[in-house]
């Protein structure tokens, strides 16, 4: 049998790729949804006829790691029935590995010479899943039958004929099934480009040098985070995250509890002492280990990330006791579990990692700070969206300062904000002020990003309400560093126009049915710092205060550089006494 080269091998393994990423583009150009199109709060990828993950895009991480299992349900639970034109849908977080219901999964055989040879993945956050308010975010839900209509993994069409039974018990349950329909035409047109994509690459190369490239794609990323987990040093590492509450109990933090066990090439995490579960925030396991995975390869070496597949996952374990916060249990809501829990989840690990290799973990990003609307829009038309342009900044790295506004940890910047101008025409929203928050980072050597100050103008007397549904960071902190400091936390409130009142605004909470001329403001935090603030070189300190991410005041007491606010120049005696003079500038 003829070896496999490294160049056959290379090309193969970012043909898939990139197939994985023009299989989100074509989502992001055709979906209708504003959630998927335009935030891109979706995932697409290939996978082999076992389930194995082969190739993801670089969409959101954590949605990546949950496709393997539910690709695996497919190939185990319809052995045998597996057809050609065949297309598959499910959200269930509890028989189905979901995450929670508004995201749901679309997948479709790939046949080559009548044999599975893969399958093609998509999965997105939908306008409804129906629940008794649209778009499944929101708190003090009975139960999880109150949040949506869950699927089981189930065929939507067969042999290449739609099953009308079936979609039309689905599509009758939702509120906006016109709308929704094109964007599920849109989800299996992204299957059937990459089954296009697929067969071009076996025709090409040959089902026996593709299948066995697979094997060794998986194999060389075992063995490569392997020898990441190998360089960390051995030891028990613990690490934990609140979350502010449920929604239904103010006042009572949401733990997430950690440990990492490393020792030599194997890696554990092991989640028992997370409180038990609870309303609405509690995590399935399909939402858990992802977000595990998400994490954990932050740490690792950046060359690898583009190309983590069933190797990747395979390389380290986890355990999440059940009936816990971190692996709920039917009939358990889990609304707001991909940022809340999933937050904690992502911040516990690393606070875990941060003790073993502090240089290459970074520091806590900001909160997330967005909120989930429904009504009616410019269009006269009953909508449910969400926006996240209130998203604040990234935590600081050994060596590199946050990105500002980037978005809440889990989905590492790839939440995309909704630009002013399609915000205001498809919405009911007039944006008074959107700026950067001078002061919101978290100090260091290396500053956190920015967070963002943003005021939201409602400019119609028609339905228009909102959720804090996936919100926190209001009563809880993030982490920092190696020294670095914590951000102050975010805030919001709403201002009544009629009464004049304030309005004072948890997360997890709603829904809000506002009046024309409210006005919800938003002040999220930045990102945490790395690293002591008085060892900052002092010529970026001068370039912050010069662009306003730095007071003056803030300059001088935290950073110990004194500049001049007429001229900006750093006043290098006052500096080099304030540091005592161990890091300053050159008189």
């Amino acid at each position: 049998m003829k070896k496999i080269d490294p160049t056959t091998l290379a090309v193969l393994r970012d043909a898939f790729v990139s197939i994985a990423q023009d299989m989100s583009q074509l989502l992001i150009r055709t979906c209708g949804n504003y959630i998927t199109s335009q935030l891109r709060d979706h995932h697409t990828g290939v996978y082999d006829p076992n389930g194995r993950v082969i190739a993801s895009a670089l969409t959101l991480p954590a949605l990546a790691g949950a496709g393997r299992f539910q690709a695996q349900l497919v190939a185990k639970k319809f052995k045998g029935n597996i057809y050609p034109g065949d297309e598959f849908i499910m959200n269930c977080p509890y028989t189905a590995y979901g995450t929670h219901i508004p995201d749901w999964t679309f997948i479709r055989p790939i046949f080559y010479k009548g044999e599975l040879v893969f399958f093609s993945f998509s999965k997105a956050h939908q306008l409804d899943s129906s629940g008794a308010y649209p778009g499944g975010y929101f708190p003090g839900a009975y139960d999880i039958h109150a949040e949506g209509l869950m699927i089981p993994a189930i065929k939507w069409s067969e042999k290449g004929r739609p099953i009308p039974h079936v979609q039309d018990l689905i599509l009758n349950n939702i509120r906006y099934k016109d709308r929704q329909k094109l964007d599920i035409d849109a989800m299996f047109a992204s299957l059937k480009l990459c089954e296009e994509r697929c067969i071009r690459l076996l025709e090409r190369y040959g089902r026996d040098t593709v299948r066995r490239s697979v094997d060794l794609m998986i194999e060389v990323m075992h063995r490569a985070v392997k020898a990441e987990i190998k360089k960390m040093p051995d030891g028990i590492y613990s690490g934990e995250s609140a979350a502010d509450d449920d929604g239904t109990h103010p006042d009572r933090p949401i733990w997430v509890r950690c440990k990492a066990s490393i020792k030599k090439d194997d890696l554990f995490f092991d989640f028992t002492g997370s409180d038990p579960q609870t309303n609405y925030v509690s995590s399935p396991w399909a939402n858990t280990h992802p977000r595990v995975a998400a994490a954990f390869f932050t740490t690792l070496d950046p060359s690898l990330a583009f190309y983590h597949n069933e190797g990747s996952y395979l390389a380290f374990r986890v355990f999440a006791p059940e009936g816990s916060v971190v692996n709920s249990k039917y009939p358990t809501t889990v609304g707001a579990c991909p940022v809340n829990v999933g937050l904690q989840i992502f911040e516990s690990v690393l606070k875990c990692l941060g003790q073993a290799v502090p240089e290459q973990v970074t520091s806590g990003w900001a909160r997330q700070l967005a909120f989930d609307e429904f009504g009616v829009d410019r269009a006269g038309k009953r909508f449910f969206t969400a926006q996240f342009s209130s998203h604040g900044g990234s935590g600081a790295m050994w060596g590199h300062d946050g990105w500002p506004h980037l978005g809440m940890f889990s989905s590492l910047g790839a939440l995309r904000k909704g630009n002013v101008e399609t915000i205001e025409s498809r919405y009911a929203w007039r944006i008074l002020k959107y700026d950067m928050r001078r002061d919101s980072a978290g100090d260091g050597r290396w500053r956190g990003g920015l967070g963002v100050h943003i005021e939201w103008l409602n400019d119609t007397a028609k339905e228009h309400a909102f959720t804090t549904g996936n919100a926190d960071g209001i009563l809880t902190d993030i982490y920092a560093i190696k020294g670095g400091r914590i951000p102050e936390r975010n805030q919001q409130y709403l201002l009544k126009k009629k009464s004049n009142e304030k309005v004072f605004l948890y997360t997890k909470r709603g829904p809000f049915f506002m009046e024309e001329g409210d006005v919800l403001v938003q002040m999220s935090q930045g990102g945490a710092g790395v690293g002591d603030p008085a060892e900052r070189d002092p010529e970026k300190v001068r370039w912050d205060v010069m662009n306003e991410y730095v007071s003056i005041e803030k300059a001088r007491n935290v950073y110990q550089v004194v500049i001049d606010p007429e001229t900006f120049e750093i006043d290098c005696r006052e500096t080099q006494k304030l540091r005592g003079g161990k890091v300053g500038c050159i008189a």
